[in-house]
């Protein structure tokens, strides 16, 4: 329902006239147009007496109608009619911005500092959720609150800004309980997110497993917490993958980085964004995806990452 409308006056006290065509720019009940929730707007003059106008917008996948990436700013051209009103220079469109090359990005943790495209949740003292001293060469996160806890949530991730992508890490994790878990999560916030797991149950020993939750009032896991399991004997050490496809979303797991091998089926990539169920409005910052301990026994038993490789896909 966003827009931007216009109205003009010779006093800044008025009175206004009102723009006879009401929106300068929107895509309400335009549900077609590439850009959507199109508004928030300024204008700017540039040095070759062009004027553009800057503005807030989102791009939802295909005919879902949701989208991933958040809220993203866009630029467009505008103009002065002859009788003094802005004007797109044409209607809203998409466009690659530029000669963008999809990133690529491997972040080790032998540093003193997190990079900064990484980020957390709520807590600004980040050694209440993760050290990089603990453990040589990793980022250790300490096991805390489930990931729909609205306290602490130990969770380091970074922002998705590709509507196609692939990320992996290697993590490091001893489970003896089965409130311990630490993995790779896709996230959008406590009631959207797709995780890939390690955990522990006192039949099978350590188990690689997935939870999804997908924004429905009951807040149930939609995924249920033992449903095939993928059993790892003695193997502590691994590889996580997830591969984002427009709307559809893949884990993998291998022990060497070589031999890589899918965990459970495709899963709806679009329930992490702002219009898909519960939350809805209430977050705007796009997908994330990153690396999750918890320990729900309070004793805070950690997880040890090695690295994050983040990949953007082009389309």
């Amino acid at each position: 329902g966003h827009a931007v409308t216009m109205v003009r006056s010779k006093s800044i006290w008025g009175p206004f006239e009102e723009d006879p065509e009401l929106h300068v720019m929107t895509a309400r009940d335009k549900p077609g147009k590439a850009l959507q929730r199109t508004g928030h707007a300024s204008i700017a003059e540039g040095p070759d007496g062009r004027w553009w106008m800057a503005h807030l917008c989102s791009r939802p996948i295909g005919d879902t109608q949701r989208s991933p990436l958040g809220r993203e700013s866009a630029l467009q051209e505008v103009y002065w009619t002859d009788d003094g009103w802005l004007r797109l220079c044409e209607p809203e469109q998409a466009y690659d911005a530029g000669d963008h090359e999809p990133q690529e990005i491997s972040y080790s943790f032998d540093t003193e500092k997190l990079s900064p495209d990484f980020q957390w949740l709520r807590v600004p003292q980040s050694s209440e959720l993760f050290s990089l001293t603990e453990k040589a060469d990793a980022l250790r996160l300490h096991g805390r609150d489930s990931l729909g806890s609205f306290f602490y949530s130990s969770l380091v991730a970074r922002r998705q800004q590709a509507i196609s992508y692939e990320a992996e890490t290697e993590i490091a994790y001893a489970p003896t309980n089965f409130q311990h878990s630490a993995g790779l999560v896709a996230y959008y916030n406590a009631h959207k997110f797709h995780y890939l797991h390690m955990t522990h149950d006192d039949d099978r020993g350590a188990v690689l497993q997935i939870m999804s939750c997908e924004g429905d009032q009951s807040l149930k896991a939609t995924f249920p917490i033992w449903e095939n399991p993928i059993e790892l004997g003695d193997l502590r050490r691994l590889w996580l993958r997830v591969v984002v496809q427009k709307t559809e979303l893949q884990f993998w797991w291998s022990a060497d980085h070589e031999t890589w091998e899918k965990v459970g089926g495709p899963l709806d990539a679009t329930i992490l964004s702002d219009e898909a169920g519960k939350g809805e409005g209430a977050s705007f910052t796009g997908a994330f995806v990153g690396m999750a301990c918890q320990d729900l026994t309070g004793r805070r038993t950690p997880a040890d990452f090695y690295v994050f490789n983040y990949r953007e896909i082009a389309e």
